[in-house]
This record gives C-alpha cells, structure tokens and sequence, in this order.
C-alpha cells in the first residue's frame, strides 16, 4: 500500500498482490492477539484499525493499589474482531477483477452485489463498474449510484479517482454545471484540469491563457480546451510557439503537428510538412522570412539541421546563409538545439554550441542537458553550470 502525506486515503497499486497478502489467515492474527496479550503494561487503544482489516479491542483491568506488595501486572483480555471477508464474496471480487480485465462487462455487474459483501475491498468491484460506465458514451451516467458510492466511500482513495472519471465524463457531453459542481479532485491530473478550466470559460468564469498552457498536456480534454481558448482568442501565437518549440525538441512529432496547425495556415502546414521532412531541401527554397509565421518555419527548419550526421557542416550553412535572415533570439534558440541534439549523443563538442546560444529562453528537459554537456568537460566552468 502506498499512504499519501496529509490526505485521507491509501491506494492499493497491485491489486493481485494485495488479495494475496490479504486473504484470511486467522491463525496468524491469533499469534498476534496473543502475543499483544502478553505485552506487559502496553497500553493499547480502546478500538484500533490495523490498515482497514482487523479491529482489535482491548479491556485492562488492573489490581487495586497494595503499597506494601509488589503490584501484579495488568491482566489484559484481546478480544480479534470478526472481519474475515466470507469465501464466496471474496471470490467473486477476484473473478469481478478478472471479468474487468477480460471486458466482460455484463459478468462484471453480476458480480457487484456478491463481492460488496466483502467488506475489506468489496467496493472495488464497483468500482469497477462506474468506471467502465462513465468511460462508454453510449452509457448514460449512473448519476444515483455515483452518489450512493461517494458517499459510503467518503474518505476512499477510489472515490477521489471516480470523481475524476465523472468529470470527464461529464465534459466529453458538455456538462459544464456537473463539471464545477463535482469540484476539484485530489491528486489531480491535466485531463481534469482541462476539463474544469474548459467548464469554467464556458460558463462565463475567466481562465486566463497562462492558466490554460500550466494545465496543458497532449490529452483529449486539453486539445478540447485548446480548440475553445484559440477559437475565443484566450490563447494564441505566444503561448503556442514555446510549446511546439519543446515539442519537437522531444520528437512527438504527432503532437508538434497538432500545435502547428494552431500557427500556420493550410499552405503554411504544407510548407511545415516539408521543413520536418527534409530541412535542408526546403530551406534552399526560401528567401529571407517577411512574416512571423514565415519566421518560425525558417527558425524550425534550421534547428532540425542540428540533426544531420555532419553537424559542422550544417552549422556554417546556417551562419553563411541565415544568420542575418532571422531575429538573434530565433537563432540563439537554433544553437541551443544544436547544443541538446550534440549532449544527447554525448557529443564533447555539445557544450560549444550551447555557449553560442546566449540568453535563449530553454526548456527544463534541454537545460538538464546544457547542465550535463558542460560537466563532460575536462576543466568545468561552474559559473557556467550555475
């Protein structure tokens, strides 16, 4: 189990492990009663929870005060509270975990009602079940027994997760008031922070663009807040530019697509096609850039150079041909690509291209890397590092 500091629940990361680890063993709790009966003196609590399975109830009785006499030591009674899961119920928990891994939905509901009598980890199985519901667009959301699982499982992990598959849910049908209402969850993620800042700006609260491009990440619900914050002029080239920047500087290329066609015209994405194609056939095409958008597919394609086998070579195109043609931060920025793609290969010559870089603005991933370049060196410049 892992116990999250200052929240109200556990989580169980290896559900068939934890069956194993958890299945009956009464024998092994009654060495424990005893052994606790034993203990002198200790001072157990008047009702305790050992991780949610077993209670164990203890009733002191201590002797009468005899100063003249050594005192006898408190005679303790352990009694081992009843909460051993019943067979049947256990074992329908474990073929409902193994219907929901085969997608044997219908199985799965008719094993709810059995594995619910297993009051250690019962309601996962539905669990389970809401989950894969809220999941189906065709499914209509179980709106009476999502609330009758919250609130019998206030302080569970699994209540906190099904919040989550609700609201997004509740998005994906534009269900904006549900959205805010269900409020923030805890250990939250970009899918459910889009979804609720994408609730927020459709129900006339304000989101500003630095709130949304935080919360971004290349999932569904972020895309659909992206397409309603760029179509309402919330966000636009400047919060784009830096994020399809540090796209491509990790290759997810799918991505560096999707926030190219956010920048660029349908001629312009042609041209953006062909500059990740082949980078150096598509510049020798161009003349000096005369628009911000011609100016960022230049700057592109000069920074996929850095990846060509004689970087170099590629290098003294780039100053000969370029280096007046776009603003010094652009081509700082290109130098700093150099500089990652030369660190990756473990290149010695990787911290030389990063120094040409100057003040361009990196990400955290190509810092990391600038940091690491420069450590390589035989004499370290720490002021550099720093």
């Amino acid at each position: 189990m892992l116990f999250k500091q200052g929240q109200r629940y556990q989580k169980i990361r290896n559900f068939s492990a934890a069956i194993g680890r958890m299945l009956p063993e009464v024998g092994l709790w009654f060495a424990l009663s005893m052994a606790l009966a034993g203990c002198a003196g200790a001072q157990l609590p008047a009702q305790s929870k050992v991780d949610s399975l077993a209670a164990i109830n203890t009733d002191s009785q201590t002797a009468p005060d005899q100063p003249d006499q050594i005192s006898a030591p408190p005679v303790k009674t352990v009694k081992l509270a009843s909460s051993v899961p019943s067979p049947v119920a256990r074992q329908a928990l474990i073929d409902a975990r193994e219907a929901t891994r085969r997608k044997q939905w219908t199985t799965l509901a008719g094993l709810v009602p059995l594995a619910r009598d297993d009051s250690q980890l019962g309601m996962y199985a539905q669990y389970w079940s809401l989950s894969q519901q809220l999941q189906d667009p065709s499914s209509p959301i179980p709106e009476a027994e999502l609330q009758q699982f919250m609130a019998a499982n206030q302080d569970a992990y699994l209540t906190e997760r099904l919040k989550a598959d609700w609201i997004l849910a509740a998005a994906r049908r534009n269900d904006y008031t549900t959205v805010l209402r269900l409020g923030p969850v805890v250990n939250s993620n970009a899918h459910v922070d889009c979804a609720r800042l994408l609730a927020q700006h459709m129900t006339g609260q304000p989101v500003s663009a630095s709130q949304a491009m935080a919360a971004f990440g290349p999932v569904r619900s972020c895309w659909a807040m992206l397409d309603q914050l760029i179509s309402d002029k919330v966000v636009g080239r400047a919060q784009i530019q830096p994020v399809l920047r540090a796209t491509l500087e990790t290759n997810k290329a799918a991505d560096a697509r999707r926030l190219a066609g956010y920048l660029f015209t349908s001629s312009e994405m042609t041209a953006y096609q062909a500059l990740i194609s082949n980078p150096k056939k598509w510049l020798s095409t161009q003349n000096a850039p005369a628009t911000p958008a011609q100016t960022e597919l230049v700057t592109l394609a000069l920074s996929r150079l850095a990846r060509d086998k004689d970087r170099d070579q590629s290098a003294d195109y780039v100053k000969s041909n370029w280096a007046r043609a776009v603003p010094k931060s652009d081509l700082e920025w290109v130098w700093g690509q150099f500089g990652l793609v030369a660190a990756l290969n473990v290149d010695t010559d990787a911290s030389q291209w990063y120094r040409r870089s100057g003040a361009a603005s990196m990400t955290d991933y190509n810092h990391a890397w600038q940091v690491r370049s420069e450590l390589r060196r035989a004499v370290i410049d720490w002021a550099w590092v720093g």
